[in-house]
């Protein structure tokens, strides 16, 4: 059974009869986070994760670097979520849709390359011993020995090699 809270907005006065005009009450959604201040929005260690429930279920709508970011995709998510009986409160409610996709664009990090191919295999970390391939890696300082390979399978899909180790 669905309650619809309502309001009389107008009386009409018909002599003996009233008629009573009734509006349904638009419900706000949404209560700020105690800690980060914002709608959706919770901090994480170091990261902030936003995230709703809508229509039963939890979605998640990402995890980013700032809270600012993390408001604006709750608010991206809910603006076309209003409807007549329910109305979402927005993190940033003056900002136009434009300013919040230029506020979600960050520049992807770019990752240091380590390491150099070998000269035998072409590949980082992989070396040729007699019949067999070596995979290790330097790391901590230590040399880590990953496996032996007998026989080295390599497939090229998409411009992204794929190893796939066929033997120990």
């Amino acid at each position: 059974m669905t309650i619809h809270h309502c309001h009389v907005s107008k009386h009409i006065d018909m002599g003996s009869i009233v008629v009573s005009r009734v509006e349904p009450v638009r419900q706000k959604r949404g209560n700020p986070n105690q800690k980060t201040g914002l709608i959706g929005v919770r901090k994480n260690r170091k990261k902030y994760i936003a995230e709703i429930t809508y229509g039963g279920t939890k979605h998640h709508l990402g995890t980013f670097d700032t809270e600012e970011q993390a408001g604006i995709a709750y608010d991206r998510f809910v603006v076309d979520k209003s409807t007549e009986e329910i109305s979402f409160t927005l993190n940033y409610p003056t900002m136009t849709d434009p300013e919040r996709e230029e506020a979600l664009k960050v520049e992807e990090p770019v990752q240091q390359k380590r390491g150099n191919p070998n000269q035998t295999t072409g590949l980082i970390g992989v070396r040729k011993d007699r019949k067999k391939y070596k995979a290790s890696i330097n790391y901590g300082g230590t040399n880590k020995h990953l496996a032996v390979v007998v026989v080295l399978v390599v497939q090229q899909v998409h411009s992204h090699l794929i190893f796939t180790r066929v033997a120990k």
